[in-house]
């Protein structure tokens, strides 16, 4: 028997599989009509090449039915290839780099002392000789650096900057040496621990796939200020038998002295024609 000569193309360029994410089965038939031979089906009638049709459509839906069920056999192994991705994206994540609560000098001449949550920077710049002496500073978290690929970890919202200033004038080094000294005592208390407490609202820079990093841990909500109006309502209707007094002796002992935060070390002039740094913004 003479081999059937093939009358239609298949076009199915457009077939794709991108594991955990996407499958395309793109098909579509084109006839060619010069090449197809109708003279069997010509002489038939109207109804019977109807409900010849009406077969061949039959056929292609269940076909098509095989093909969903398959596809979502897909949707399940996709769902766990995905699932073991953003789990890979958890586990790579590497460690944020820090000074250890350290004061360091940085390549471009900054001063840095960071913590695995928390990093503040300074760095000085004489404009001419004798000139104002200009303070660059500023307060950031220090986002451990988030997975390459679809994975996007800013958030509207989110931002790493804590305070900071920019440009700020003074007639001496030792001038501006006196008020970063000031800014660092009033921030010191960031920096005693290793991997200091995140607050809550934060938690998104210091996770990876809504799961906080490893060595991470949520500072405890704040509490709120008690309302004055309603505690001054409180004890109006208190008689002055139901307040008892407060004893000489029944002072709480003071807290403990604080320790003083670290000398932020002195620094040379950093004459700006030796800088290889951008100006910070």
């Amino acid at each position: 028997m003479p081999e059937e000569k093939k009358f239609y193309t298949v076009l199915d360029g457009l077939d794709d599989l991108k594991p955990g994410k996407q499958i395309v089965v793109n098909h579509t038939v084109r006839i060619w009509g010069g090449a197809a031979d109708l003279a069997p089906l010509v002489c038939q009638s109207e109804k019977e090449l109807i409900a010849r049709q009406k077969t061949s459509i039959r056929k292609e839906e269940q076909v098509y039915e095989k093909l969903r069920k398959a596809t979502g056999e897909w949707e399940e192994l996709g769902a766990q290839t995905l699932l073991l991705e953003k789990a890979l994206e958890y586990v790579r994540t590497p460690e944020v780099a820090h000074t250890a609560n350290e004061w360091r000098r940085q390549m471009d001449g900054t001063m840095e002392i960071s913590n695995r949550t928390y990093k503040m920077w300074y760095r000085f710049a004489e404009e001419s000789t004798g000139g104002p002496w200009r303070v660059y500073w500023g307060l950031d978290y220090n986002v451990p650096r988030q997975p390459e690929g679809d994975y996007n970890y800013q958030f509207t919202g989110d931002s790493i900057k804590i305070a900071g200033q920019n440009k700020k004038g003074y007639a001496s080094q030792e001038a501006a040496q006196q008020y970063i000294q000031g800014r660092f005592d009033l921030y010191a208390h960031l920096f005693t621990e290793l991997s200091p407490p995140i607050p809550e609202n934060q938690k998104r820079m210091f996770s990876v796939n809504g799961h906080l990093l490893p060595g991470y841990t949520l500072a405890p909500p704040e509490r709120a200020e008690p309302d004055k109006e309603a505690v001054n309502a409180l004890l109006s209707c208190l008689d002055d038998g139901d307040i008892e007094a407060t004893s000489a002796d029944s002072h709480p002992e003071p807290p403990p002295a604080a320790t003083p935060p670290k000398k932020i070390p002195a620094k040379k002039p950093i004459h700006p024609k030796q800088k290889k740094s951008a100006p910070v913004r």
